[in-house]
C-alpha cells in the first residue's frame, strides 16, 4: 500500500529524509517567516524600537566612518594634470607633467617612511629607489628615481600641493598618479580605523543593548550592522594582508 505523509518533515522518510537526501527545516525562507513572525507579535513601542535601529543605526556608523576614511587616509590621489613646458635632466630632454594634489599633501611629502608613487595603473617607484638629483637648465633641483630599467626613470619636484613629473619619451601621457606610504607599524598606522567602525560598534550596540534590555534595539542593530560589517572586516584583511606583503619586500 502506497503511504501518505501529512507531515512534510515525515514526508516519504523518517526524520525528514527523502531519498536519501536531507530536507532541512531552517531553510531561508522558513527563517524570514520566522523572525517577520517574531516580528509582528512584538508591541507597537517594540517595532518602532527595532526599526529605529535598524535604520538609525548603519546611518550614524555610516557618518562616522566616512569622516574617519577622509580624515585618516594615507592616499593622495591627483586632482588633475596639465603639460607643461619639457626640461632638460642629465643631457636628455623630458616631458614634464604637474599634478594637483590634495591640500594635506605638502604637509606629508616626503615622510620619513616608506612612500611610493603609482602613475595611472601600471607603474610605481618607491623612496628607496632614490638615484640622487638632477638641475636643470634653469637650476631646480629635481630627484631622480629608477625602478629597473633606463624605461623606468622618474625626476620628481614638489612645490606646495603640486608634484611635477618629468618622463623622457613616456609611452602614453599619464593621467593620474596617487602617493601612499606605509606606516611602520599597520596598527599605528590610522587606514584601518574607518573599516574598523563597523564591526567594532555592532558589537557595542549589542553588548549595550543586552546589558539595558534592549532586546529590540540590539536585535536591529545586529542585523543591520553585521550585514555591513561582513565587506568592512573582508576589507580590513586584505588591507593588513596588503601592508604585510609590502613591509616584507621592502626589508627584502
Amino acid at each position: 500500500m502506497p503511504s501518505f505523509c501529512n507531515d512534510p518533515r515525515e514526508a516519504c522518510g523518517v526524520n525528514g529524509k527523502a531519498n536519501g537526501r536531507s530536507i532541512s527545516p531552517a531553510s531561508p525562507i522558513r527563517a524570514v517567516l520566522h523572525i517577520y513572525g517574531r516580528f509582528s507579535e512584538k508591541s507597537r513601542t517594540e517595532k518602532k524600537a527595532f526599526l529605529t535601529s535598524l535604520i538609525g543605526f548603519p546611518i550614524v556608523v555610516g557618518i562616522l566612518s566616512g569622516a574617519l576614511f577622509l580624515v585618516t587616509t594615507a592616499d593622495y590621489d591627483s586632482r588633475g594634470v596639465e603639460r607643461v613646458e619639457d626640461v632638460e635632466l642629465d643631457g636628455r630632454t623630458h616631458e614634464v607633467y604637474e599634478f594637483r594634489m590634495p591640500g594635506r599633501f605638502e604637509n606629508d611629502f616626503p615622510v620619513e617612511k616608506t612612500w611610493n608613487i603609482r602613475i595611472d595603473d601600471d607603474r610605481r617607484f618607491y623612496s628607496d629607489s632614490d638615484y640622487g638629483f638632477a638641475i636643470d637648465e634653469a637650476g631646480t633641483t629635481w630627484d631622480f628615481y629608477r625602478e629597473g630599467s633606463v624605461d623606468e626613470e622618474y625626476y620628481i619636484q614638489a612645490e606646495d600641493n603640486i608634484l611635477r613629473l618629468a618622463l623622457r619619451n613616456p609611452a602614453d601621457e599619464p593621467k593620474m598618479i596617487s602617493y601612499s606610504f606605509v606606516p611602520e607599524n599597520v596598527f599605528l598606522g590610522m587606514e584601518w580605523v574607518p573599516y574598523a567602525v563597523w564591526p567594532l560598534c555592532t558589537v557595542a550596540a549589542f553588548m549595550w543593548g543586552k546589558a539595558n534590555n534592549r532586546n529590540e534595539f540590539k536585535q536591529g542593530a545586529v542585523i543591520s550592522g553585521g550585514i555591513i560589517s561582513f565587506p568592512n572586516v573582508f576589507m580590513l584583511f586584505e588591507m593588513f594582508d596588503e601592508v604585510l606583503g609590502q613591509v616584507i619586500n621592502r626589508i627584502l
